[in-house]
């Protein structure tokens, strides 16, 4: 029922008598929503909206006065901008949960602030209710086709305009839930395609080398049976994942040995590795561990920040790890000269978005969900990720990418 609301646009005009005009109310979910975003919280209480941000913006003092008392009474934070362009610079700093948006307002009007707020993607989720004298049908489907989500005319009833706000907060409260429920889908989908797929590849590996070397096999029983319990392990992590978020339990985090854990990622990587003929260059401190969980350190973390260093790098070339103890942090850095990141897609490196993935140096298929899954582990760990690169178009002699895991050190 969500998705389908998700997906379509639904126009209902209601007519009803107020002081004899008419007020036209419309509803409309818009597709605008549905993008990824990170939102001001909204707090739900027994089925009511609560402790949400409204933006008022009108350019008339005495209804700026009756929007603020009414939706301070309701229990809403409320901002006020006093035309379009002002309501462009408030939202800068502070991400309103729902705008109240006049039309007629001097040097920016409500519809080009509409435009303006749909057209960033930082403001784009937002829900925009226009609250305005004019009427006519023309200026009503403009402003749905701008991508506001309702329609009230002045004068207005306060119980009803609170009853519209409190609607689009709800809706907009469980197209986040459909968002993050998406996500969270989207990463088990990585870590069981794209986490599982290394070790597999690697046990895929083995094989073909024993075609040529019958002895291979039992000369590496126990590396190829270590990439059969990674597998294992992939799929015990994703259970413990769906049981995190079921439960809004955390990750169990143990010490985890820093060389060890380069290693076994080195030695299930290794097929891809040998196939472009890339050599890792080591510089690791001795004896220090990090706290994180064991399994997807290993395998969602370091698999693919060093898959991506392999997949961007050109074949006969190296890839640097090195590791220093800093005080009570550990920084894990990985270093290559590929092709580098371009600053477009620099921007938006952590969102979970297909179109973010590029073809390697040899035509490596990637997914795009990779580097999100990264962070996303890395803040479980309560660590931090930086990101430096310089893409070979713009640095031509001096390029590739550069990152930086600082994790907590186990004592």
């Amino acid at each position: 029922m969500i998705s389908l609301m998700l997906r379509s646009i639904i126009f209902k005009v209601v007519k009803s008598a107020f002081n004899n005009k008419s007020v036209h109310t419309v509803f409309a979910t818009s597709t605008h929503q549905t993008q990824e975003h990170t939102l001001n919280p909204i707090i739900s209480v027994d089925g009511k909206i609560s402790k949400a941000t409204i933006l008022i913006v009108d350019d008339n003092p005495n209804n700026v006065q009756l929007l603020k008392a009414v939706m301070t009474m309701r229990g809403f934070d409320v901002l006020v901008a006093k035309n379009g362009l002002h309501a462009l610079e408030t939202v800068q700093n502070d991400l309103p949960d729902l705008i109240l948006l006049d039309i007629m307002m001097p040097e920016m009007d409500g519809f080009e602030a509409c435009r303006k707020l749909k057209e960033n993607h930082e403001t784009s989720h937002i829900p925009i209710i226009f609250l305005t004298a004019k009427s006519h049908i023309d200026d009503i489907m403009k402003g749905f086709e701008l991508g506001a989500v309702d329609y009230i005319t002045k004068p207005f009833s306060s119980n009803e305009l609170v009853a519209r706000v409190e609607i689009h907060l709800k809706l907009k409260l469980s197209q986040e839930t459909v968002i993050k429920q998406r996500n969270e889908l989207r990463e088990m989908v990585q870590i069981l395609c794209h986490d599982l797929s290394n070790p597999l590849g690697a046990v895929i590996s083995s094989f073909e080398l024993a075609e040529y070397d019958p002895e291979y096999l039992n000369q590496n029983k126990s590396l190829i049976l270590s990439y059969v319990r990674r597998q294992y392990e992939i799929i015990g992590l994703v259970r413990e994942l769906r049981a995190v978020a079921e439960d809004k339990t955390v990750f169990n985090l143990i010490p985890v040995d820093v060389t060890i854990a380069v290693q076994e990622s080195i030695e299930t990587l290794e097929y891809q590795l040998v196939r472009k003929n890339i050599s890792v260059e080591l510089s690791l401190e001795e004896n220090i561990s990090v706290l994180a969980e064991r399994v997807s350190l290993i395998n969602s973390v370091l698999n693919n920040l060093l898959t991506n260093a392999i997949k961007f790098s050109y074949p006969d070339s190296a890839i640097s790890i090195s590791s220093r103890k800093i005080n009570n942090v550990v920084q894990i850095t990985i270093t290559d000269n590929g092709m580098g990141i371009p600053q477009e897609l620099k921007e938006k490196i952590y969102a979970i978005d297909r179109r973010n993935t590029r073809f390697g140096t040899m035509g490596e298929k990637g997914t795009g969900f990779g580097l999100p899954l990264v962070k996303k582990f890395v803040t479980e760990y309560g660590g931090n990720i930086e990101i430096s690169s310089k893409d070979e178009v713009s640095h031509p002699q001096d390029h590739g990418t550069c990152i930086i895991m600082s994790l907590i050190a186990a004592v």
